[in-house]
């Protein structure tokens, strides 16, 4: 049976009284259909995507049928009117579910920021090939497209920008196919990282073992080496025994850490960029496992950037929602801070260097986007049942 809800997304903002952040209001709020369960399903901070010098807000929604059935649907809004979308993409086929979002930066150098989208179920060159494109700001058109190689691959289903790893002047992109079967190995999972400046492969990356589904998370961690190139994370939650996550170089994606889950954990099913929330100058990872003891119950985690330890990990039944993001500076004190999933299954907003609990909020869905309204507090997009 359908269970049809309506999600509103709302643009949150805190501000630190007496020592503890409280809510100051919301920026903005978009409401999905009565009959619509999947307004929001993945959300991103664009950047600057139609040049009124703030930052934009991209949300999907994969059961959109404007086009055809569940063909899907991803749009644009301005966080300064907070009204009608600046752009909306549509897939082009039932079942699409046009859907997943990450900013990417300014691709084509007009001086507005694009979008890439991810479509994993698009059939195009094979069913559930899948495919990811390039929407440029200021109604530039498709910048770019990419599409998945055989059946089954899911091309586009975990993407991100990464900033410009080769230094070219460009922004560079990752597209993963978690489910690529590779040399014979089925859904061993593929990673590949494309040049802003041409659209040319630069790494094409995948797991070892069978079912690793290398990809099943992905997201920019900035410089982590210090050689002046942005680096990135992969999840690859059936790498054995029990998933892993990956930091790889963006000079030649070799593995600059790792983190190994516990037998049948599966970690790295999400991983995202958490900022510097303990001030040692590197950026800490959030992650989420689908069985976070190896026991059955899922987990979250939170991993040093320094020195590969779990600084914070909660386990049960509570930890079922992947909600979890880095927001920058919430609070005031220079220290990044970060949003998660909480025992009394709403969003707990969490102290950088303590890790103390600096307030709850409800929502299913969360991502930061730094600081929206100039305050000098950094915002987060949340999505509320």
């Amino acid at each position: 049976m359908t269970r049809y809800l309506t999600f509103i997304l709302l643009l949150w903002i805190f501000s630190l009284i007496g020592g503890r952040a409280q809510a100051q209001g919301v920026l903005c709020s978009w409401l999905g259909s009565a009959n619509d369960s999947a307004f929001g399903g993945s959300l991103c901070k664009v950047g600057d995507f139609n040049g009124d010098g703030f930052p934009d807000l991209a949300l999907s929604d994969p059961y959109d049928s404007t086009v055809a059935l569940n063909a899907g649907a991803v749009f644009v809004y301005s966080t300064t009117s907070c009204t009608s979308p600046l752009a909306a993409f549509y897939g082009q086929n039932a079942g699409d579910a046009t859907g997943m979002v990450s900013s990417v930066g300014d691709v084509n150098g007009d001086g507005f920021d694009d979008l890439l989208i991810g479509i994993p179920n698009d059939s195009t060159v094979a069913k559930f090939a899948g495919m990811a494109r390039i929407e440029g700001g200021g109604g530039a058109g498709t910048l770019w497209a990419g599409f998945g190689g055989a059946a089954g691959d899911e091309f586009g289903g975990v993407l991100t920008g990464l900033g410009d790893v080769n230094l070219d002047g460009f922004p560079d992109w990752l597209v993963a196919s978690p489910a690529a079967d590779v040399l014979g190995v089925s859904e061993t999972g593929r990673v590949q990282v494309f040049s802003g400046k041409d659209g040319v492969i630069l790494f094409d990356l995948h797991g070892t073992v069978w079912n690793a589904t290398y990809g099943g998370s992905a997201d920019s961690v900035g410089d982590v080496n210090q050689d002046g190139r942005p680096d990135f994370i992969v999840g690859a939650p059936g790498d054995y025994p029990g998933g892993s996550i990956s930091e790889l170089s963006g000079l030649d994606a070799s593995v600059l850490r790792s983190w190994i889950g516990a037998n049948y954990e599966f970690l790295g099913f999400e991983a995202r960029a958490a900022g510097d929330v303990n001030a040692d100058g590197m950026c800490e990872v959030l992650a989420w496992s689908l069985s976070g003891d190896g026991g059955g119950y899922p987990g979250i985690s939170l991993l040093d950037g320094t020195s590969s330890a779990v600084l914070e990990k909660h386990v049960g039944i509570s930890f079922s929602n992947a909600a979890m993001d880095g927001v920058g500076n919430i609070n005031g004190d220079a220290v990044a801070d970060y949003v998660r999933f909480g025992v009394c299954k709403d969003l707990e907003i969490r102290r950088g260097g303590s890790l103390d609990l600096l307030a709850r909020t409800p929502g299913w869905m969360v991502t930061g986007v730094e600081d929206v309204d100039g305050d000098g507090f950094g915002d987060y997009f949340r999505r509320v049942p």
